[in-house]
């Protein structure tokens, strides 16, 4: 018997065709597969995390535009953050900022908030951390009608109150004062409703609404309660972006702090810088609020220590108040804050 190449039909010689080129094609296919799935990694990065290479992020604020936030539109204004490779976009809130849902799905990289809310979005699992205090003290303060029998926050049940009613201060304000019989409205950012009504509660600062009602003929007190003396407009991060994009933080940081630094010399610029993003303010006004801050700013740790600075015994007290009143569980205040981006103190 001969030993040699049998002759294939037709169709064996086309599958054996195929055979060889399904390696060929399975390789194509899964490439293909690899460079989608690694652009669609790209893409969703892209949304959610700063360029490293232009430094490009977004600041989102708590509120409106206002002498709060003044600093750091006088930054933009000089172009201090590009000086330092940064391209800072800022956002302003509003009515319903939601600043911290913002930072932590990767809407904006750098945000504002207060530290009992900062601590509420701790307890929820969201990773985010301060980086610096722009209130040492807060100015934050509900105002009422002057005459008013209002001693303490016992004592707005029955009444009006137009203020932040999402926040989570206020949640917890509402259960620690039992104020189960309080008309809680949404602050619109303006005062008349408040003013047509003697009965009516108004949120606002010690530093300008004061000032503001009087212009308009209404005397006014206010009231702060404990947690109202905590860190507030506290700039923060989220851990992922401390650890992937450290040096941006530290750029931002001492940015923002540099340009407080300037404000405390000269609030001039900060008030150029933010009147055309204002509406309804004067250059007047804006400067008296402005000043009226300062002490507000620049107490306590921010004296010995420099702008924003934040101590871990005073994390750990306002952790302790909240505590206390069933509002988070307990946690280390190590894991709620850090000076490490902050400008070194000045040496005495």
């Amino acid at each position: 018997m001969a030993f040699g190449r049998q002759r294939r039909t037709q169709p064996e010689a086309e599958t054996d065709a195929i055979m060889k080129q399904r390696p060929l094609r399975i390789a194509a296919v899964a490439i293909t597969g690899l460079l989608i799935v690694m652009i669609g990694v790209l893409v969703l990065r892209s949304k959610s995390e700063p360029a490293a290479e232009t430094g490009a992020v977004t600041f989102v604020l708590d509120w409106f535009p206002q002498p709060a936030n003044g600093a750091v539109y006088a930054a933009l204004d000089k172009g201090l953050f590009r000086a330092r490779g940064l391209d800072v976009t800022v956002q302003p809130g509003g009515a319903r900022a939601l600043a911290i849902p913002t930072v932590a799905a990767g809407r904006a990289q750098f945000g504002l908030a207060s530290a009992v809310n900062l601590l509420d979005a701790r307890a929820k699992g969201i990773p985010v951390v301060a980086l610096a205090a722009t209130f040492q003290r807060s100015p934050a303060a509900l105002f009422f009608h002057k005459g008013q029998a209002i001693r303490d926050f016992h004592d707005l049940n029955g009444r009006t109150v137009y203020t932040q009613i999402t926040s989570p201060q206020w949640a917890y304000q509402k259960k620690k004062y039992k104020l189960d019989a309080v008309n809680d409205l949404q602050f619109q950012g303006t005062y008349a409703a408040f003013a047509n009504d003697p009965r009516a509660v108004t949120q606002g600062y010690l530093s300008v609404t004061g000032d503001q009602l009087r212009d308009q003929g209404i005397a006014t007190d206010a009231i702060q309660s404990r947690e109202d003396n905590g860190y507030m407009g506290v700039v923060f991060t989220t851990e992922e972006m401390i650890k992937d994009h450290p040096d941006i933080v530290r750029a931002f940081v001492a940015v923002t702090a540099r340009a407080w630094q300037d404000f405390a010399d000269r609030s001039d610029d900060a008030v150029r810088a933010l009147l055309p993003h204002m509406s309804g303010r004067t250059r007047a006004d804006t400067l008296r609020e402005s000043d009226r801050q300062k002490p507000f700013i620049w107490t306590g740790d921010a004296l010995r220590h420099g702008w924003g600075w934040m101590t871990r015994e005073r994390w750990e007290a306002i952790i302790a108040e909240q505590v206390l009143e069933g509002a988070i569980p307990p946690m280390r205040a190590d894991d709620v804050f850090t000076t490490q981006f902050l400008p070194a103190p000045p040496r005495k």
